[in-house]
């Protein structure tokens, strides 16, 4: 098989099988969810480092070390999966949480892009801009705000300063600052940011179906690099063939 076909289908099998995660998420999900257009979206100024927010300092905090949480990001090159750049909110926005001052709040970001995959001219090329697309999330700082992420934990923490909730912060605010740098990467053609804050939510199942679609990236670089293990014992089998399959189709 000639290296443009072994690439032209990694892009399109790794795309197929994050599908599946796209609609277990959105099961997972359910309908209830606000949604502003990012047309309808002021983005929060943005800072050059993250900021401190200490204690005394400190209006909320989202998916803290006693709160569950998970993160994700789920590629597809289906527009009508993703719909057009927004972000959503299932949960109380930071206004309403805010005055219920409970201590703390639990937090998912889960992220749906949508990639130009005529634009991918290697396989290399193809892991390269997922992986930066992906890292993109940790040059974000939003004035006033702490943004921590945990790949152990697979999970983030937002700190909001009083200054910044004072000033009326949301998270389609946030969210709008974060639409603007996946741009930043050309390949990037539409990003849904999906905020999950409601406490009765399933945030285990947000982790199980974040950490497959992590595989899956995992398993196309593994292959189309042809890494050289033993497949009887190496973890990442199942997922591997799952990937090898859809490549020969």
């Amino acid at each position: 098989m000639s290296e443009e076909s072994v690439s032209t289908r990694s892009e399109g099998a790794h795309m197929d099988l994050c599908q599946d995660c796209i609609q277990d998420l959105k099961r997972c999900l359910g309908g209830d969810l606000q949604v502003w257009p990012a047309a309808e979206i002021s983005p929060w100024p943005a800072s050059e480092e993250v900021e401190l927010i200490f204690s005394e300092d400190l209006a909320l905090e989202l998916g803290g070390s006693n709160q569950p949480g998970a993160v994700g990001i789920f590629y597809t090159d289906r527009e009508e999966a993703v719909g057009g750049d927004s972000v959503c909110l299932l949960g109380p926005d930071l206004d309403e949480m805010r005055k219920k001052d409970c201590g703390g709040f639990p937090l998912a970001r889960l992220v749906l892009i949508c990639i130009d995959t005529g634009e991918i001219k290697d396989k290399d090329q193809l892991y390269r801009m997922l992986r930066a697309v992906e890292f993109g999330r940790y040059h974000v700082f939003p004035t006033g705000c702490a943004i921590q992420s945990s790949s152990l934990e697979q999970k983030e923490s937002i700190r909001i300063s009083r200054r910044a909730a004072d000033a009326g912060i949301s998270l389609a605010s946030i969210g709008g600052l974060m639409l603007a740098a996946y741009h930043k990467i050309p390949q990037v053609k539409a990003a849904k940011i999906i905020f999950v804050t409601d406490p009765r939510a399933d945030y285990g199942q947000f982790r199980e179906i974040a950490d497959r679609s992590e595989q899956i990236t995992k398993a196309l670089d593994h292959l189309v690099r042809e890494v050289m293990e033993d497949c009887d014992i190496c973890g990442m089998k199942v997922v591997c063939d799952q990937v090898r399959e859809v490549m020969a189709q």
